[in-house]
């Protein structure tokens, strides 16, 4: 026998690998946001100075 704890144990593997999936998918999210925000910024200032400031906005 393995106790009264032993279905607990794999609940508790599950819950935490849950949580460790969540909290990877918002921790992707945000970080890609940001990156999709710099590089937005970024291309968006490169166009203006290669069209010398006259982009359509």
């Amino acid at each position: 026998m393995e106790g009264p704890h032993a279905p607990a144990g794999a609940l508790g593997g599950l819950v935490g690998w849950l949580v460790n999936t969540l909290a990877s998918a918002v921790l992707g999210l945000v970080v890609g946001a940001v990156v999709a925000v710099v590089v937005g910024l970024t291309l968006h200032r490169r166009g203006d100075r290669t069209a010398g400031g006259t982009a359509a906005h």
